[in-house]
């Protein structure tokens, strides 16, 4: 075994990363025992693509179509990073990250896609604690701005009290988050 693939045996184990490919030739599209169970799949379910598009947030569809597409039209080999968020079949919501690398077959006057090769991960935690952070931080600001606003007398100037729904237009669940092309 390779020293890479010890480390994606290592960072799969976790089940919180899961690899996949895509066949540009067959159209055959694998998906790892960990990338189903991130989904909320069975190791019985079938991999197709129309699976996978019904899970991806309706609003992040649009971000993640046009990463794969620009995957595809390169013409040379291609990396790219975008989170996202999935619907699993028990409800649940994740935000996932995906790697992908898309790599393309020379021809006489142009390339065309041979294999697309990533791993998504599990990244809701982390953006939980990101969102947690971010409404601390408002909340505190919110409560510097309230101390500001004390009257000379050492009333306080009738001010709402902070509250989740004062911030929910900077919530970390308003669409897809980009990140940097590899």
């Amino acid at each position: 075994m390779t020293t890479t693939e010890t480390l994606i045996d290592c960072a799969t184990a976790t089940r919180l990363v899961g690899s996949f490919e895509v066949r540009h030739d067959t159209g055959d599209l694998i998906w790892s025992p960990e990338l189903k169970a991130i989904f909320g799949l069975g190791l019985d379910a079938p991999c197709e693509f129309e699976i996978f598009w019904r899970l991806v947030f309706r609003a992040d569809r649009k971000a993640v179509i046009s990463a794969i597409a620009g995957s595809l039209t390169s013409n040379q080999p291609h990396s790219f990073a975008l989170e996202f968020r999935i619907h699993r079949p028990d409800g649940g919501v994740r935000w996932l990250r995906m790697l992908s690398r898309t790599f393309f077959k020379e021809r006489a006057e142009s390339a065309v896609p041979l294999c697309t090769v990533g791993v998504m991960s599990d990244v809701t935690r982390r953006v939980e604690t990101e969102r947690n952070a971010l409404f601390a931080a408002l909340v505190h600001l919110h409560r510097e701005r309230q101390e500001t606003f004390r009257e000379p007398t050492g009333h306080r100037k009738r001010r709402p009290e902070a509250s989740p729904d004062m911030f929910a237009n900077v919530s970390l669940e308003a669409g897809f988050r980009p990140a940097a092309n590899l």
